[in-house]
This record gives structure tokens, C-alpha cells and sequence, in this order.
């Protein structure tokens, strides 16, 4: 057991076909399991919907548990099926994509990605785009033409996923993926 809410990451998680530890694990780096949490940019509960998006998902309560997962699996499942589905080929690449852009926007992650191709970089490696991310926050480079959204403080978009990656080997590690008392598949 990671949490009291781990029924309701699996069941958020299955909503969009993903192993219920990775949504666990973005949960940690959220709120540390806390679904009364409040950012200091405003956002709230479990997985941390800022309000606006909340409203967008539909999420009449930010703050119930249940709401705030599903809403924030459907925001997820959007980033990849409006931005990076169709953008970047791999999976593993794509996630990261995917994670960046719900913490920092995928704007931003998009700047990013402009910036890399434009230096040469591959912009479908994490690795050149995250170089590029933290870069943003410099003025000579979010000055630049080919940004559209400014600073970012890219520092936190790159722990942000290395951190949720890196928890989620973990839990991969030590925590079943299946339901308690199911038996694991060899």
C-alpha cells in the first residue's frame, strides 16, 4: 500500500490505460498523498489542478479525491493526444513529455522543443529538450524569437519528471501492480 487513495489511482490510472504506480507516483511528487493540498500558484488536491483547469475537465470538486484523479488522468490523456501521441515515437520519451507539460505547460515544453531544432539538438530527445527547458530561464533565451511563452523556471519541469520517474522504478520495484490479494503474473 502506497496510500488511503490507492484504489483511486487505479481506477484513475485504468481510465487511461496506464500502470496505476506511475499515476501513484506523480500523486507523491504533487501533494505527498495529501488531497487537501493548496500550491502556492493555487492549485489543489491530490494531483494538483490548477482551477481553471479543473473547471475545463469538469471536476465540480477539486478537492474530493476521486474527482481530482480522474480529472487530472483526463488532463494527462489530452496532453498526449493533443501535443506528443503523435509528436514523439517513443514511448518512454513521450511520458516525459507528457509529465513536463502537465507542470510547466506545453508551451513551454514546446519552446523548448523549437529551441533544440533550432540549435541543432534532436527535439524529440528529453535529454535536448530538458537542456532547453532549463535555458528558459535565462532572458537571452527566452527573449529569443523562437519562444512563444517566455520564462520558465525550468528547473522544476526537469526534477519534476526525473523525480516522478524514479519513484515510479521504485514503486515498480516493491509495490504490486496488481490489486491486494491479487496474485502477481510471472
Amino acid at each position: 500500500m502506497l496510500s488511503e487513495f490507492d484504489d483511486v489511482l487505479r481506477s484513475a490510472a485504468a481510465s487511461i490505460g496506464w500502470d496505476w504506480r506511475l499515476l501513484a507516483s506523480q500523486a507523491y511528487q504533487e501533494s505527498r498523498f495529501d488531497a487537501a493540498a493548496l500550491s502556492w500558484a493555487g492549485a489543489q488536491g491530490l494531483l494538483q489542478l490548477m482551477p481553471a483547469t479543473a473547471r475545463e475537465l469538469s471536476v465540480s470538486d477539486p478537492w474530493d479525491p476521486r474527482e481530482n484523479a480522474m480529472g487530472a488522468a483526463r488532463y494527462l490523456q489530452w496532453l498526449a493526444e493533443n501535443y506528443w501521441d503523435e509528436e514523439i515515437a517513443e514511448p518512454g520519451e513521450r511520458l516525459k513529455f507528457i509529465f513536463a507539460s502537465y507542470n510547466a505547460g506545453a508551451g513551454h515544453v514546446m519552446d523548448a522543443r523549437r529551441l533544440a531544432e533550432v540549435e541543432g539538438d534532436d527535439p524529440d530527445s528529453w535529454a535536448d529538450v530538458a537542456y532547453w527547458l532549463l535555458q528558459k530561464s535565462h532572458a537571452g533565451v527566452y527573449n529569443r524569437p523562437e519562444v512563444r511563452h517566455g520564462f520558465c523556471r525550468g528547473l522544476e519541469p526537469v526534477q519534476y519528471v526525473a523525480r516522478i520517474l524514479d519513484r515510479f522504478s521504485h514503486y515498480r520495484q516493491f509495490v504490486p501492480a496488481g490489486r491486494p490479494g491479487d496474485t502477481p503474473s510471472t
